[in-house]
This record gives structure tokens, C-alpha cells and sequence, in this order.
């Protein structure tokens, strides 16, 4: 009877840990409007922060997502932060998750812009940006843009965008 109960536990503990070891260090995403992402944003200040808009849906952005994770990996212990906004329906939170799990994806802040505020949160970031995905932000320390990429990036972009912030 012992040995059952002791199996039992072992099993359920295995169970447990490899259910939640893809999480490990990967946030929960969240769904936010306009407050949520400035909420989202102050909480990074004092670190340079990369915000890269991205969609499970976007091929390109899929493509480049092991580089934004690499960058996340790499750049944090330098202090940089890394803030992930999905493009897709929060009726796909699900999807997201996934997504950032298979990657294991170390963000600081994952958010979904709710169905009314994609817009909205578009046209705070860059007016001049017409929402195409994937594209990433680079923001100083102070919350001040400094850098704008439509497209793709890569490990290299990252680099030539940081080293010159943290000198």
C-alpha cells in the first residue's frame, strides 16, 4: 500500500513538472488595451527595451521569432527587456501560449492587444507605421524610441541597436 501511494506521488510529480517545465520562464501572455500597454511599458523603465509585434499567424514573424528569443536570451543579462505584443484575435490566447512555449520564449511582458485597441496602440507607437508585422521597437532607458525595424531582424540588428545604448 505504501509503495502504491509513493508511486503514485512520483508519478503525479513527474506529471506536474513536465507539464509546467515549457513555461519555465516564460510569461503568461495578457490581454491589454491602450492603459495596459503603457502600464506594460513604464514597468520597463531604467532598461533598454525591445518591443517586437508579431502574430502566430504571420509566417515572417514565425521565422524570425528564434532570433527575437536568442536576442532575449542574450541581451537580459545585460539589462535589456523584451516586450512581445501579439497581433492575434485574444480569442487565441491559447495559440500564443503555445507559440511562446515551443520557442521558450524568456519575454518580460507578453500582451495581446484586445479586439478594440490594435488600432489604438498602433497609432500611439508610430503613427507613421501602417501595422505591418512582424516589426520591432527599440526604446532607451528614459521610454524614448530610438529605433524602428519593418521586417525581419536578426541577431546582428540587435547588436548594432544595443551595444552603442549599454556602452
Amino acid at each position: 500500500m505504501l509503495h502504491q501511494a509513493a508511486l503514485i506521488a512520483l508519478l503525479f510529480a513527474a506529471c506536474t513538472q513536465a507539464q509546467s517545465s515549457p513555461m519555465a520562464g516564460v510569461p503568461q501572455p495578457r490581454e491589454v488595451d491602450v492603459g495596459g500597454f503603457h502600464d506594460a511599458m513604464r514597468a520597463q523603465r531604467g532598461h533598454p527595451v525591445i518591443v517586437n509585434f508579431w502574430a502566430t499567424w504571420c509566417g515572417p514573424c514565425i521565422e524570425e521569432f528564434p532570433d527575437v528569443v536568442k536576442g532575449a536570451q542574450k541581451w537580459r543579462s545585460r539589462g535589456v527587456r523584451f516586450v512581445s505584443i501579439s497581433a492575434d484575435d485574444p480569442k487565441d490566447i491559447a495559440k500564443v501560449r503555445k507559440t511562446l512555449e515551443r520557442f521558450g520564449a524568456p519575454f518580460d511582458a507578453v500582451l495581446i492587444a484586445n479586439a478594440n485597441a490594435g488600432p489604438a496602440i498602433i497609432e500611439d507607437v508610430d503613427a507613421d507605421w501602417s501595422g505591418a508585422l512582424p516589426t520591432t521597437f527599440l526604446y532607451d532607458a528614459n521610454g524614448a524610441r530610438k529605433e524602428r525595424r519593418v521586417g525581419a531582424i536578426d541577431a546582428a540588428l540587435l547588436a548594432k541597436w544595443l551595444e552603442p545604448l549599454l556602452r
